[in-house]
């Protein structure tokens, strides 16, 4: 089945040219099929609607939207398919932390404690987890979080020791236990990661995400963007209680 997109913002033949040039350059594929008398691009092999927004993402005056209904619906299945093993992870680590809150408020306990002890619990099987994939493929991670993280990109070492402090805040955040420090590190190590994301969406070409290390492809997109605020909300959050 042929991908059909409503490209907008062309208005003229030189519209048409820029945007085959840029799709096929950004793409790497031949030019695509162009109408420009319906504003139509159409693709006889699967593409994205992010794909296509983030080749297009030079030219601001150019946009796109899917033409039916039946690529609406692929991309839905596209973007769970592609994040599955985040997804999966992040349920996971929801289910343990609302039985235990679950459990907690069934002997009456203080519901704000029971709130930061779910935000500790979260973050320390995050963590440990997270460390755990990167560590599956030590060298590969390293290889992909340097094109994106503004640290590792500027200091080497740190893409090397970033799976260990990973890890050791994992296991700092199971101790019953907790310091300003400890949150306060979390957070600027977490602010530091979702500027480097937002600085690396704004590059026209598309990146791999490295937060599960090298073993899976995952794209620099919207949900890494928002597994970093999370955390550093979390952090912010137990900081200031």
């Amino acid at each position: 089945m042929a991908h059909e997109y409503k490209i907008t913002g062309m208005t003229c033949i030189s519209c048409v040219a820029i945007v085959k040039d840029t799709l096929a350059k950004h793409l790497n594929m031949e030019s695509p099929e162009l109408d420009l008398k319906h504003a139509t691009v159409k693709f006889t092999h699967p593409v994205s609607l992010e794909q296509l927004l983030a080749a297009l993402k030079p030219f601001p005056k150019y946009g796109a939207e899917p033409v039916n209904s039946e690529i609406s619906k692929s991309e839905t299945i596209s973007f769970f398919t592609t994040y599955k093993p985040i997804l999966v992870l992040f349920a996971l680590l929801m289910a343990i932390c609302l039985t235990k809150a679950g459990y907690a408020l069934s002997i009456e306990r203080n519901l704000k404690t029971i709130l930061m002890e779910s935000m500790q619990h979260f973050m320390a099987g995050f963590f440990i987890s997270f460390s755990f994939f990167k560590f599956l493929d030590l060298k590969g991670f390293v290889n992909r979080y340097r094109t994106y993280d503004l640290l590792a990109m500027r200091i080497p070492a740190w893409a090397l020791l970033y799976p260990f402090v990973e890890c050791g805040l994992g296991l700092l955040y199971m101790l019953p236990m907790q310091s300003i420090i400890l949150h306060g590190f979390t957070a600027l190590i977490m602010l530091l990661g979702l500027i480097s994301v937002v600085y690396s969406l704004r590059k026209p070409q598309p990146l791999q995400c490295a937060c599960l290390g090298a073993g899976f492809n995952l794209p620099l997109g919207r949900v890494t963007l928002f597994e970093n605020s999370l955390m550093l909300l979390m952090s912010l959050g137990m900081m200031v209680n």
